[in-house]
Parts: structure tokens; C-alpha cells; sequence
């Protein structure tokens, strides 16, 4: 009815709009035991179809050990947590991984609410190892290998948004690209920067943060996409210079507690590489760790040891499972 209102106040304000409509669960109602069995069976025969296709159910991480201890990667419904300090790599790592994605016909949606759209398309340039960002500062672009590497990156179907800031738009947005097709999984870097405008009575941050990560699972489940979400950890950890444990996340522990699985980047700047431990998994083993070794820009990772091979003082259980699995 408002002349004034453009295309994004309307996708902002659709989610909202349509809980206040119908309620948080409209039309749902108990499941029967037999009913639930009948679709675990259902979809046990869809993996079994699609892996005689060679494809399968889950998403690949691009990290053999997360690949490993995820039972085949990312799966659908799932909200999995990067987290880190400041300039420690999980921008990378994330692009690395939404690049294997991509990489296996999986469509992308990136939501960027730090960086431009222009600084991750550098990034992903850069991290095919033949444009180099001090010879394209320099303005002394090697053209042959940029073409290879845009002819290498152009092909795969990584959607950006560099625009979106409240959680509703992200929602909206998300939500239109999985029913068009393209979107199999999201990435959202990263979460203190996400706006809930919905709930301006929530004024404390770990009310907002509860508020964000509670509806983005809830997202996850309903539109059926792995939901890898970027957050900070806070100080303690690198003041006390040990491994980040899940206390340490940072503003809330509803992060914890709504995600399925957290990994976390530690760095080892003297040994020039990273650690990152896989501190929740909800469907296995957890406490595990591995060596990331970034490339000159810090734009790509080489897999190494997993941190136990590698008799680190840090400690490590193997056996252990995430008690808040129920």
C-alpha cells in the first residue's frame, strides 16, 4: 500500500509476517512412531539411490578429517558453528569449504555482512594459487593464469550476498533461493553482525543472539540446508593462550547448545599453521583436532596431521561423545 516501500523491506519483513499469520508451527502435529521409521527408511533408499549416481545426501567439508568424524560432511537441517578470533582464517575456511560444495553441483548462498562481494570474489581468485594479490596491487596482473583461474571459478554456482543484514532478509532471502533452486547449502559470515529487528524488546545481546541462533536451526530444519554460521570467540582464549573450548564462544552459550556441530580455529602462528578442533557433534565423536596449513596469501588450507599424531601437550579425548545429544 506504501508507494515508498521497496523489494527488500518486503522480503525483511515476510518471515515475520507469516509467524504472526499462522504461528510458529502451523498445521504440524505428532508423528507416530511407524510414520517416522517408514521416512528414516525412505530416506536410507535415497542415499543408497543417489550414491549408484555417485553423488550422496551430505555435503563434503573439503577437510578429510571433518569429512570423517561427520559421517560424509554437512547434512541437511544441520546448523554448524565456525568459530574464531578476529583474523585467524575462518573467512577462508569458509570460502574453502562453500568452494567444495560448489565443486560437487551443490549450489552456494553466501551471505557476507563483513566483506564485499568484490573482497571474497579476490579471495576465492587468489586461493587457486595463480593470481597473486601483491601483483594485482602492484598492477602487474599476470592475464594468462587470472583467466585460468576465473575460467576454474565462474562455472560454480556460489550465490553472494553482500547486502543483507537483518536476520528476517537473510531468512527471506534464503528461503526464495532453496525454492528456485539455489541454494543446497548457506553460509553466513558472521553472527554478531546479524540485526534482529523483530524483537526490539530484547535488549540484552545474549536475548539476541539466542534469538538469532534458535531461529536459524529452526530454518535449517524447515527448508532441509546445511546453515554454516561465522562467530567470534572471545578474548580469554588467546589471552590464556590454550585451545578454545565451547565456553568460549562469544555473548551467549545458546550457541552452543542450538548448534549440531562447532568447529574451532586456534593458531599456531609460531608453527605458521592452525588447529582446528571439532568441539560439538552431535551425531559422534568429538574434542578432535587437526593441522591446517594456509597457503602465502592465507587464502587456501593443506590438510595435515590429525593433533593427536602429532603428541601436542594439548588434550585430546577421542572416546567421547556431546552429552547434550538426546
Amino acid at each position: 500500500m506504501n508507494p515508498k516501500t521497496t523489494e527488500e523491506d518486503i522480503l525483511s519483513s515476510i518471515e515475520g509476517f507469516s509467524r504472526a499469520v499462522e504461528g510458529e508451527a502451523p498445521l504440524l502435529s505428532e508423528v507416530k512412531l511407524a510414520q517416522g521409521i517408514k521416512e528414516v527408511k525412505e530416506e536410507a533408499q535415497r542415499i543408497e539411490a543417489l550414491k549408484e549416481q555417485g553423488k550422496t545426501i551430505r555435503i563434503s567439508t573439503g577437510f578429510n578429517f571433518l569429512d570423517q568424524y561427520l559421517n560424509k560432511g554437512f547434512k541437511p537441517g544441520q546448523l554448524i558453528v565456525l568459530a574464531a578470533r578476529p583474523s585467524v582464517g575462518k573467512t577462508a575456511v569458509m570460502l574453502q569449504m562453500a568452494k567444495t560444495a560448489a565443486l560437487s553441483d551443490n549450489p552456494v548462498l553466501l551471505f557476507s555482512l563483513e566483506m564485499t562481494c568484490h573482497e571474497l570474489c579476490e579471495r576465492l581468485l587468489f586461493s587457486t594459487g595463480k593470481v597473486s594479490p601483491y601483483k594485482m596491487a602492484d598492477g602487474e596482473v599476470e592475464w594468462q593464469t587470472f583467466m585460468e583461474a576465473e575460467n576454474e571459478l565462474s562455472p560454480l554456482p556460489i550465490y553472494i550476498n553482500d547486502f543483507s543484514r537483518s536476520l528476517d532478509e537473510i531468512v527471506s532471502r534464503m528461503t526464495r533461493a532453496v525454492k528456485q533452486g539455489r541454494c543446497k547449502i548457506a553460509f553466513i559470515d558472521y553472527l554478531g553482525l546479524i540485526q534482529d529487528t523483530l524483537n526490539p524488546g530484547y535488549n540484552k545481546l545474549y536475548q539476541i543472539i539466542a534469538k538469532i541462533t534458535g531461529d536459524l536451526k529452526a530454518v535449517a530444519k524447515r527448508l532441509g540446508i546445511p546453515i554454516v554460521l561465522l562467530c567470534q570467540l572471545n578474548r580469554d582464549q588467546a589471552r590464556e593462550k590454550r585451545a578454545p573450548e565451547l565456553f568460549d564462544l562469544r555473548d551467549s552459550g545458546s550457541i552452543e547448545q542450538d548448534a549440531d556441530v562447532v568447529i574451532m580455529l586456534e593458531p599456531r602462528y609460531e608453527e605458521g599453521r592452525i588447529f582446528a578442533w571439532l568441539r560439538k557433534n552431535r551425531n559422534g565423536k568429538r574434542d578432535l583436532a587437526f593441522v591446517l596449513v594456509p597457503n602465502k596469501t592465507y587464502s587456501a588450507f593443506e590438510e595435515g596431521l590429525p593433533v593427536h599424531e602429532l603428541r601436542t601437550p594439548c588434550s585430546i579425548s577421542e572416546s567421547g561423545n556431546d552429552d547434550s545429544s538426546d
